[in-house]
Order: C-alpha cells, then sequence, then structure tokens
C-alpha cells in the first residue's frame, strides 16, 4: 500500500514538474512573440511614414519645379533680348538651353493649362493668327532668318512665362500626377517627339529630350523614399534604365550641347524610341505604389 502511494507521489511530481516547466515555456514564447510584434510597425505607424515620405516628396519637387521656372524666366528674358535687338545668331545659340527649364517641368504641364500652349504650341495645333511662343519664334529665326515684326510675340511670351511663374508658386501637386505625368511626358516623346516635329526649324530635339528626361527623373528621385520600402527591385530597375537613358544620349552630345536631330539615322532614332520606351514602362509601375 504505502509502495503504492510513494509510486504514484512520484508519478504526480513528475507531472507537476512538467507542467510547470510547460508552462514557463509557454509564457517565455508569449513574451518572445509579443516582443516581436511591438518590434514591427503596425499598419498605421506605416501608413503614417508612407504619407510623411509623400508629402516630403511632393514639397520636393515642388520645390524643383519652382527653381526651373524661375530659371526659364531669367532664360526666356535672355532670349528675347537678343530677338528684340535683331541678334539672329545670338538668339539661335540662346535658344535651345533656354526652353529645357520649360521641357523638365513638362510631366505637370497640365497645371498650367493653356500657358503651355501659348508658350510651346506648335503650328498646325493653334491657329495661325493665335500662333506665338518659342515655337513661333523658332521659325523666324530658323526659315526666315529674321526678327522682323516680332515684338508682339516677344512680348506676350515674356507675359506668359511670367505667369507660369506665378503658377509655379502657388500650384500644388499630388505624388500620383508627377508620377503619372513623367509616363505620359515619355510616352509624348516615344510616340511623337522622336519624330522631330517639335523642333522641325531647329532640329535642336535632343536638348528637350535630355530634358523631358531629367524632369521625369525629378520626379523619381522625389519619390524614391516611398518606393524604396515599397518595392526596392523597381528602384534599381528603374535607375538602371535613367542610365542607359542618358548613355545613349550621350553619344550624341557635343560640346556644352547635342548634334542636330536631324543628322541621326533611323536606327539612331529607333534605338531612342526603344530605351525611352523601356523606362517609360519601367516607371509606369510608380503611381499605383504612391496613389
Amino acid at each position: 500500500m504505502n509502495a503504492t502511494i510513494s509510486n504514484r507521489g512520484g508519478r504526480l511530481a513528475t507531472l507537476a514538474v512538467g507542467t510547470i516547466l510547460f508552462a514557463a515555456a509557454g509564457c517565455g514564447g508569449s513574451d518572445d512573440d509579443e516582443s516581436t510584434a511591438a518590434s514591427e510597425p503596425t499598419t498605421a505607424e506605416t501608413a503614417s511614414t508612407d504619407g510623411e515620405a509623400l508629402a516630403a516628396a511632393v514639397d520636393e519637387y515642388a520645390a524643383y519645379v519652382r527653381r526651373e521656372a524661375a530659371a526659364l524666366t531669367d532664360s526666356t528674358a535672355e532670349f528675347v533680348a537678343a530677338v528684340d535687338a535683331g541678334e539672329v545668331e545670338r538668339a539661335k545659340e540662346i535658344y535651345p538651353s533656354a526652353r529645357v527649364h520649360f521641357e523638365r517641368i513638362e510631366p505637370v504641364a497640365s497645371a498650367f493649362g493653356d500657358l503651355d500652349p501659348d508658350i510651346d504650341g506648335r503650328a498646325g495645333d493653334i491657329p495661325p493668327d493665335e500662333w506665338g511662343g518659342y515655337h513661333r519664334i523658332e521659325k523666324a529665326l530658323w526659315v526666315h532668318g529674321s526678327t522682323k515684326g516680332l515684338e508682339p510675340i516677344t512680348a506676350e511670351l515674356v507675359d506668359d512665362v511670367g505667369n507660369l511663374d506665378a503658377v509655379a508658386n502657388r500650384e500644388e501637386f499630388e505624388a500620383p500626377d508627377i508620377a503619372q505625368g513623367s509616363v505620359d511626358l515619355l510616352g509624348e516623346v516615344s510616340a511623337s517627339k522622336i519624330t522631330g516635329e517639335e523642333e522641325r526649324y531647329s532640329h535642336t530635339d535632343l536638348w528637350d529630350f535630355e530634358a523631358n528626361v531629367q524632369g521625369a527623373e525629378a520626379g523619381f528621385d522625389a519619390l524614391k523614399p516611398t518606393l524604396e520600402r515599397a518595392d526596392p527591385k523597381l528602384v534599381a530597375e528603374i535607375e538602371k534604365q535613367f542610365e542607359a537613358m542618358y548613355d545613349l544620349l550621350d553619344g550624341y552630345r557635343r560640346g556644352d550641347g547635342f548634334v542636330l536631330y536631324d543628322t541621326l539615322t533611323p536606327k539612331d532614332t529607333r534605338e531612342l524610341a526603344r530605351q525611352v520606351d523601356a523606362l517609360a514602362e519601367s516607371l509606369s509601375r510608380v503611381p499605383s505604389l504612391v496613389g
């Protein structure tokens, strides 16, 4: 009888010790789980971080647009001064570098309303009696070799650029619009600008292409902190495509500018179009990540 009781007591003691150890192990696991959970950001914290990053991105890009708008005001004043003075060759020299500041902010050109076609409208897109801006002056310089009668056109261009500068300083941009604007602009480059239609008189299209790519890159750079958290592989892919785009453009660089576009072969333009398409395809995945 005593032996039986003793054996039962041993088994009970063993069970009791096991229960205590199991409970202790269970408690330790709970603490580890709670510690892990506490170290991981909550959905609300992640959303807050992303929201702050996107707000900072929009501010950064808006500052870029304002700097370029201010630079456009200055470069346009210099260009117009040469035109008004009848200095045809000087005006032709300034023309492509003056325009790059406008081309860099074309991803958000829709924010400027009618100022976009007023400044950058091409022949055929606007009624002849309403056509002005840079391309009207471009035709006079390269086709007619004269600045005669351009005073009303240059005065209006200065006013329009000044108004664009004012809009740039009060406009509020949105992250998805910045991203989508870059994609749309590169699509326009590939579909129509690649034909040389924009700078049809001066053939300075490559200045425009580079500026368009720079503008798209400025938007991407501003959004990069958010994108690196969402899809770091996509960020690396886009950076690779930008590098390839610049490498291709560098092949046509001469001095401070580029060769004239009408010297490129059909093979050259096809290569440019393919790379623009590749860059645009990669960037097309950005809007959904910042919306």
